[in-house]
C-alpha cells in the first residue's frame, strides 16, 4: 500500500467521534494478533478430537497433561520474539543495521539453545517429570503412554521457540502474509499426519506427537524460505555477538506475556488436584472443557495484548480521553465475543462433548456439565485479562501483578481448600464462578482506591488522570497550518529542525519530515470540491513522535489520526514500507 492509499484509507476517513477510530484501531490490531494464535489453538482442538475418538479418554488425559508444558515453551518463544523485535526496531531506528542482524542471530541461537536444553532435560529426567506431571498414584498406568507422547514431542520443543522468533522477524521484514501461510501449513500438515497415524501407521500417542513435530518443521521451513530471498533486510551475522542483548531481550519481552505464563502453571496445579480426587472420565471431561477455554483465551489475549500496546502510546501523550475510549472498546469487544462464545457453548455443550468421546456416556455427561459451568467463569476471567493489559500499559505494574495472580491463583486456592466430599460431588465446579466474582471485585476495589468512590462509569475504571506518574513530562509540540503546496518545503524543514532539537538523529528526523510532507501533499490534492487546508500537530521526544493531521474545509469538522511508536514506523520506512500501529 502506497502513502496515498494509506492516507485515503486511514487519515482521511470520516470520523464522527474520536472513539470510533480508537476502537477500530483496537479491533484491527486484535485481529492481527489473534490470527497468529487461533490456528495453533484450532490445531490443538483437532488433535484432541482425533485422540479422543480413536485412542480413548485416557489418551486425552495424557494430551491434557502435556499442554501446560507446551504452552510454557510457546510463551518463552513469544517473549524472546517480542523482546528481540523491540530491540531490532530500536537499532533500525538508529540506522544500525549490523546490530539488527546480530540481535536477530543472537535471539535465534539463544532460543535454539533453550529449546534443546529443555528437551534434553525432559528426556533425561522423564520418569520423575511424568510423575510430577500427574502420571503417578492411581494414574500410574498412564506413564508408558505419557512417555511415548513425550518422546515424540521433544523434537518440537526447540522448533516451537524458533518458530515464534522467526514469525515475528519475518513480519518485521515486511512479509506479513508468510506467517499466516506458515500457520495454515502447520494446521493442514497436522491434520494430514493425524489421519495417516490413525488409519495407516497406527502409532498411538507417539504418532500423534510426531505429527505435531512434523507440522512445526513444515511451518519452520516455510518461514525460513523467506530468508533465501536476496532482497530480505534481516540476515544472520555470527561475528562478535553482544550477549548482553539477551538481558535486554528478556526484559523487553516479559511484559508482553501479560500473566499468561501463570495460566500454564494454574492448569498444572488444577490437574494435580483433580487427579487426586476424580476418576479418569471426569479428568478427561475437564481437559476437553479446557480446550474450549484455550480457544477463548486466544481471542481474549489478543484484545489484552492490543490494549497494552495502544495504551502505551496514549500514556506518553497524557491523553485520558483516548484511554477511556480504548478501555470502553476493549471491554465492549471482550464481552461481545466472550459472552457470545459462552452462549454457543451452553447451547451446544452436549454436541461439543460428543465430538471428543466415542460412546463414553459418562465422560460426555461430565464434559457437558463442566463446559456449562465454565461459561460462568470465562467472562470474568476475560475482563481480568483485559484489565491486566490495560494496567501494564498505564504503568500500574503493581495492580497488574495483583490482578494476574488473582485471575489465575484464586481458582487453584479454592480447589485446594474445599473439602474432599464436595470435590467428589461436583462441588468443585463452583470454584470457577466464585473465582471469577473475586476477580471482578478486585477490579472494582482497585478502581475505588484510585477514584475515591465506587466506580460507576468507564472514566472511573480508566483511573482518569490520576494514573500518570508524578515525574511524567509533558512533551513539547509544534503546530503548522498548511494551505498550499508551496509551503511544504518550509514545513518539512521546520519539522526536521524541531525533531533534531528534541534529540532525534538527523536521519530519522529527515524521514519524519518527508513522511509528513508526502501525506500532507496528498491531503491538499484530495478532490473534495472544497478549499482544503491541513493542520499538523506534532509531539516529539528523543524516542517517540506523535503526528496529528487535522483536515480543515471538509464536511466533517475533524479528521484526525494519532501515530506513535515512531521507532517502529522508521524501521518500516527504512525497509521501503510505511507502518501504522
Amino acid at each position: 500500500m502506497n502513502e496515498k492509499e494509506l492516507f485515503n484509507k486511514v487519515i482521511l476517513m470520516d470520523i464522527k467521534k474520536d472513539g470510533h477510530i480508537i476502537q477500530n484501531l483496537l479491533a484491527n490490531t486484535t485481529i492481527l494478533i489473534v490470527a497468529s494464535s487461533i490456528m495453533a489453538i484450532v490445531g490443538m482442538v483437532v488433535d484432541g478430537v482425533f485422540i479422543g475418538r480413536f485412542w480413548g479418554s485416557d489418551c486425552i488425559i495424557v494430551n491434557g497433561l502435556m499442554i501446560p508444558v507446551l504452552l510454557l515453551v510457546s510463551f518463552v518463544g513469544e517473549m524472546l520474539a517480542s523482546g528481540s523485535k523491540n530491540l531490532m526496531i530500536v537499532y533500525t531506528g538508529k540506522n544500525e543495521c549490523e546490530k539488527v542482524n546480530k540481535a536477530f542471530t543472537l535471539t535465534l541461537l539463544f532460543g535454539a539453545f533453550l529449546g534443546i536444553l529443555v528437551a534434553v532435560l525432559l528426556y533425561v529426567f522423564s520418569d520423575g517429570f511424568l510423575t510430577i506431571l500427574g502420571a503417578g498414584g492411581d494414574f500410574v498406568y498412564l506413564k508408558p503412554v505419557c512417555l511415548d507422547y513425550l518422546k515424540g514431542i521433544l523434537p518440537a520443543i526447540p522448533m516451537i521457540i524458533i518458530y515464534e522468533v522467526l514469525q515475528s522477524a519475518v513480519s518485521l521484514d515486511k512479509d506479513d502474509f508468510r506467517p499466516l501461510l506458515a500457520l495454515m501449513t502447520f494446521f493442514l500438515t497436522d491434520i494430514i499426519f493425524d489421519i495417516l497415524n490413525v488409519y495407516v501407521f497406527k502409532a498411538g500417542m507417539f504418532g500423534m506427537a510426531i505429527a505435531t513435530s512434523i507440522s512445526y518443521l513444515s511451518a519452520l521451513g516455510l518461514l525460513l524460505m523467506h530468508f533465501f530471498d536476496g532482497k530480505t533486510f534481516l540476515k544472520t551475522d555470527f561475528k562478535k555477538l553482544n550477549f548482553k542483548d539477551i538481558k535486554v531481550i528478556i526484559s523487553e519481552g516479559k511484559y508482553i506475556l501479560l500473566g499468561r505464563e501463570l495460566v500454564a502453571i494454574k492448569d498444572f496445579c488444577i490437574y494435580k488436584i483433580l487427579l487426586c480426587v476424580t476418576n479418569a472420565a471426569t479428568m478427561a471431561a475437564f481437559i476437553v472443557s479446557n480446550y474450549m477455554v484455550y480457544a477463548i483465551m486466544s481471542i481474549v489475549y489478543g484484545i489484552a495484548k492490543a490494549t497494552y500496546s495502544i495504551t502505551e502510546g496514549f500514556v506518553l501523550e497524557k491523553d485520558n480521553k483516548s484511554l477511556r475510549h480504548l478501555l470502553r472498546g476493549a471491554i465492549k469487544y471482550t464481552l461481545i465475543l466472550v459472552v457470545g462464545f459462552c452462549v454457543i457453548l451452553n447451547i451446544f455443550a452436549g454436541n461439543i462433548a460428543g465430538i471428543f468421546f466415542n460412546e463414553n456416556a459418562q465422560a460426555i455427561d461430565q464434559a457437558k456439565i463442566i463446559i456449562k459451568m465454565m461459561t460462568l467463569y470465562l467472562p470474568e476471567f476475560a475482563l481480568g485479562s483485559v484489565f491486566i493489559g490495560y494496567f501494564k500499559g498505564i504503568k500500574e505494574k503493581k495492580f497488574a501483578r495483583i490482578l494476574s495472580l488473582l485471575n489465575n491463583g484464586v481458582l487453584v486456592c479454592i480447589l485446594a481448600i474445599i473439602p474432599g466430599y464436595l470435590k467428589e460431588n461436583e462441588g468443585i465446579l463452583m470454584a470457577f464462578p466464585i473465582s471469577g466474582i473475586i476477580t471482578l471485585l478486585a477490579i472494582v476495589i482497585m478502581a475505588t482506591r484510585r477514584c475515591g468512590h465506587l466506580p460507576f462509569c468507564i472514566r472511573d475504571f480508566a483511573f482518569h488522570s490520576r494514573f500518570l506518574p508524578e515525574n511524567a513530562k509533558i512533551r513539547d509540540s509544534i503546530d503548522i497550518l498548511v494551505t498550499d503546496e508551496k509551503q511544504l518545503n518550509i514545513t518539512s524543514k521546520k519539522i526536521k529542525e524541531f525533531c533534531i532539537s528534541k534529540g532525534i538523529i538527523s536521519t530519522n528526523a529527515n524521514a519524519i519530515a518527508k513522511y509528513t510532507q508526502n501525506l500532507t501533499r496528498d491531503a491538499l490534492n484530495e478532490e473534495s470540491g472544497e478549499p482544503v487546508s491541513v493542520k499538523i500537530h506534532l509531539f516529539a521526544s528523543s524516542k517517540k513522535v506523535t503526528i496529528r493531521f487535522n483536515k480543515i474545509g471538509t464536511p466533517v469538522k475533524s479528521n484526525e489520526l494519532k501515530l506513535w511508536d515512531i521507532d517502529g514506523a522508521l524501521s518500516r520506512m527504512a525497509l521501503g514500507d510505511t507502518y501504522i500501529q
